[in-house]
């Protein structure tokens, strides 16, 4: 994977601060004396994104000593200025992407549905009909007809059409895993590393040679296999292929979308977004209507999708209320979406909910995180737990074990104390939550 920009600790930062104004405020001394307690050089802050600097009037010294006040306040304003550019966070909204097969760009918009720029990358032609799109937490991947996947930053710079060679044909979506990016074309579905070395052509094969839809999920991934009408899904460990998870759709399947509890695809012609649970039960091909949907994403509290027919990007809630088939217009036959979660930094790590499973003497607790990371949950008598944090949300399983489980067998409950533990995917810090747990058992 590549390298990730440095990231800086609150309390590193504010080192960094006074590392940076300290020396400079010698050097004021040295060069205004007592008149550098005026107006020159003080910086103002009027909130962490906005900086007000004063460079002083008129009135307060005089001649060189003025010259050198005033210089010496550009220096400190500066310095404060960029050292504070390092502790100020990086955009805390999520967006939503799309592309715009017609016009052969990709498209962008926060995810409350404002600021839509239909061009926001302009991509190379010719597209297919089913156009892969992906996004991590600093580059946009996408891949269409031109046996390559394009790759650019997240602000839209540094477009590279050719970053990945893939086998000519096929429909060429794409996913991506923590450390990974996978594609489908041909009969095959390949993966390489982020940074597009190690590729593999042949990773998998999905028993389809037109598989529209990918999503990984935790240690799986799943394909939406158009050409015979059903959800395919593999270990990633193994390898080993069910071409049957989900059989039959509604329709050739197009899109596809995976959360911590369930699959989501659209079914093409059906008109519908279906979904079902991680176990491949509880189908329900008719989960929300649409137009004709084509890619599927999913964020905290909302399904989106790319409806073709209509021109627009489509939302509902994640339990199917509150449908808006065009919550953002204007597209131009939009296919591959893709949605980006960039840390919330008014968030933090919290236990939201515990439910207990008295048949089988467990708890699953949902975790709200900040941001893209890491989750672990450990305690005494629990085994431990590790999890990828891909949404807002998480669920963790609790399990006793050892003494534990022996006492929750004879009594019938016990109780323990769970940590759960969150790294940030653009930090070394983790956070830790404790949730004192009392489990039962029926016997």
């Amino acid at each position: 994977m590549a390298l990730r920009p440095l990231e800086l600790t609150t309390r590193r930062l504010t080192a960094v601060l006074l590392l940076c104004l300290v020396p400079l405020v010698f050097l004021s001394v040295g060069c205004g004396g007592n008149e550098f307690g005026a107006a020159h050089g003080l910086v103002i802050l009027a909130s962490r994104s906005t900086l007000v600097s004063v460079f002083g009037g008129g009135g307060i010294g005089s001649g060189s000593s003025g010259v050198r006040l005033r210089s010496c306040g550009l220096v400190l304003g500066l310095a404060t200025i960029l050292a504070l550019g390092l502790t100020l966070p990086s955009r805390a909204e999520a967006l939503v992407y799309w592309v715009n097969n017609d016009e052969g760009t990709i498209g962008r918009a926060n995810l409350d549905g404002s600021a839509v720029d239909q061009s926001f990358i302009a991509v190379a032609l010719p597209l297919s009909p089913s156009i892969g799109l992906a996004v991590n937490d600093r580059h946009i991947f996408w891949a269409g007809d031109t046996g390559f996947i394009g790759r650019a930053n997240l602000d839209g710079s540094g477009v590279d059409p050719d970053y990945i060679a893939l086998n000519p044909g096929g429909e060429n979506t794409l996913a991506l895993g923590d450390a990974h990016v996978y594609w489908a074309s041909d009969d095959w579905i390949g993966r390489a590393n982020l940074d597009g070395t190690g590729v593999n052509q042949q990773l998998l094969a999905p028993q389809s040679n037109n598989v529209r839809g990918l999503a990984v999920g935790g240690n799986n991934v799943y394909w939406a296999d158009y050409q015979n009408s059903r959800i395919g899904n593999s270990d990633l460990g193994t390898l080993g292929v069910n071409p049957l998870f989900i059989q039959p759709t509604a329709d050739r399947p197009e899109g596809l979308a995976v959360s911590d509890s369930h699959v989501y695809w659209s079914n093409g012609s059906a008109n519908t977004i279906g979904r079902a649970k991680l176990d491949g039960t509880a189908i329900d091909q008719s989960f929300i209507p649409t137009s004709y949907a084509y890619g599927v994403a999913l964020e905290g509290s909302h399904v989106f999708w790319a409806d073709y027919d209509i021109n627009a990007i489509g939302r509902a809630n994640l339990d199917g209320s509150g449908i808006d088939p065009a919550f953002i217009g204007g597209a131009s036959g939009p296919e591959g979406l893709a949605l980006d979660w960039i840390v919330n930094t008014g968030a933090g790590l919290r236990i939201v909910k515990v439910k207990r499973n008295r048949g089988k003497g467990t708890a699953k607790l949902t975790v709200s995180v900040p941001g893209p990371g890491k989750l672990s949950l450990a305690g005494k008598g629990l085994k431990r737990v590790k999890k990828g944090a891909t949404q807002a949300q998480v669920r963790l399983l609790a399990r006793p074990t050892g003494a534990l489980k022996r006492k929750l067998a004879a009594k019938g409950k016990a109780k323990t104390k769970a940590r759960v533990s969150f790294r940030p995917k653009l930090s070394t810090d983790s956070k830790t939550k404790a949730k004192r747990l009392s489990l039962r058992k029926r016997r």
